[in-house]
């Protein structure tokens, strides 16, 4: 169906709110400090996305992305977004996102990690053609809570891509409570989460809530 294009767009006023990082066309971020890249302590912050990278482009944490004490925060669309060969690597096992206490509305466009990558190959054990891309690398906990409450889109979107998880993804503790308005984990048809934890979960609580409203 064809539309006048009068009809879809009339007197449009714009405003960019642009990632706090934002890595494109080729950049790279290397940091080899351990302290977190973002860390807020009784300062409540407002934003768009904490970090998104695109178009093969890079970056390199020697530590965690983001910690938050007593720091209400709104994040309108991620967290983290890697789209189109954009990658993110880290050296800490320290979880990539802590919050300790305070209220915070997390990815309510997309979900607190978008992640998608290009490339696919044919997985062995299926036959099938899953993404073989690794857009995120990091051996600890994607986020963890002490005593927040926590509201989002879900969790984590992952398509044409693959997820390897070697702690929890999810930590919820203290007291936490988190509300995700539609399914947690949304893995594409050719996206791959895989993990290998004999003796942990790959969502875990304790003394905490979680609750899905639909999914």
């Amino acid at each position: 169906t064809f539309f006048d294009s009068g009809a879809l767009l009339d007197a449009v006023v714009v405003t960019q709110d642009p990632p706090l990082y934002f890595l494109r066309d080729g950049a790279t971020l290397i940091r080899t400090d351990p302290s977190p890249l973002l860390q807020f302590t009784n300062s409540p912050q407002t934003f768009d996305s904490a970090l998104v990278i695109c178009c093969n482009s890079s970056a390199s944490l020697a530590g965690p992305l983001l910690r938050a004490t007593d720091s209400d925060l709104n994040v309108a669309f991620s967290l983290v977004s890697l789209l189109q060969d954009g990658t993110l690597s880290t050296s800490s096992g320290d979880p990539l996102v802590l919050l300790e206490r305070g209220t915070h509305s997390l990815g309510a466009a997309v979900g607190v990690f978008d992640i998608a990558g290009v490339t696919t190959a044919q997985d062995a054990k299926t036959g099938l053609h899953l993404g073989s891309d690794r857009p995120l690398q990091h051996g600890g906990v994607l986020l963890e809570t002490s005593g927040a409450r926590v509201t989002t889109e879900r969790f984590v979107k992952l398509d044409t891509a693959l997820l390897e998880a070697s702690a929890p993804l999810l930590k919820l503790t203290a007291g936490s409570a988190m509300t995700s308005a539609k399914g947690l984990v949304a893995v594409g048809p050719k996206a791959s989460l895989v993990g290998d934890l004999p003796s942990d979960a790959l969502i875990k609580l304790n003394a905490s809530t979680l609750t899905v409203n639909n999914g």
